[in-house]
């Protein structure tokens, strides 16, 4: 049931002497708070996964990395499709922006777990809007920026590893067939990602919306 319908009812009930109006009123401003205090709780319940997520993988770069070393030691990686910067240097900027991803969800767990300590529902929930919309701006870009430019530092290390554009081959036949089969296909990865960012952003959509109607409720209620 809509608050907007709960409203009615109460209304229509007080309207008819069944119950005091002024009870009805705080009735359902302590419902709608309620609500309120609801949706702090399941974005925060989004970052714990989030964060366990980003925990994971942030744990199996590493253990990968050591996996890929030791099929190369053996002989066994194709030839050019890591040398010893792309061991290090993809795997360790990745590895930071993980770290980071981690950090930023933390605080954001943390911010929305004090949120409501010190302020009433609506100012809880106006700050956790304007902190939110700030924050997703700013996660756009530097989520954008920050795989591209990891995608990027591999293709560079990529082409150095194979002498160059020059030896691309998109043939069945001769060396280098994987690496550049490879190369194209995270240039696709590249474009893509700002699409892929925004969409990661997205999940919090409804939420927000779910928000902004409560603040809406909440205000109207205070009129």
């Amino acid at each position: 049931m809509e608050d907007s319908d709960l409203r009615k009812i109460w209304q229509t009930l007080a309207g008819h002497n069944i119950i005091d109006e002024k009870m009805a009123e705080e009735q359902i401003l302590a419902i709608i708070s309620q609500k309120g205090k609801g949706l702090i709780s399941k974005m925060q319940k989004k970052h714990w996964l989030d964060f366990k997520v980003y925990l994971i993988l942030a744990i199996l770069v590493p253990v990968v990395m050591l996996f890929v070393l030791y099929w190369k030691n053996h002989g066994r990686t194709p030839e050019g499709l890591l040398d010893i910067q792309g061991q290090y240097l993809v795997p360790f900027l990745l590895e930071a922006f993980l770290i980071y991803v981690l950090v930023r969800i933390r605080m954001n767990i943390s911010f929305l777990g004090t949120s409501h300590n010190t302020e009433s529902v609506r100012q809880s929930l106006v700050r956790v809007r304007s902190y939110f919309r700030k924050l997703y701006r700013e996660g756009f870009w530097t989520g954008t920026i920050s795989l591209i430019t990891i995608l990027a530092v591999y293709q560079l290390t990529l082409l150095k590893s194979i002498g160059g554009l020059q030896y691309l081959n998109f043939s069945f036949e001769g060396s280098y067939i994987f690496e550049s089969w490879i190369f194209v296909f995270l240039l696709i990865v590249m474009l893509g990602i700002p699409f892929m960012v925004k969409s990661d952003g997205n999940k919090y959509r409804d939420l927000l919306k779910d928000v902004d109607q409560a603040i809406a409720e909440l205000s109207n209620e205070n009129e």
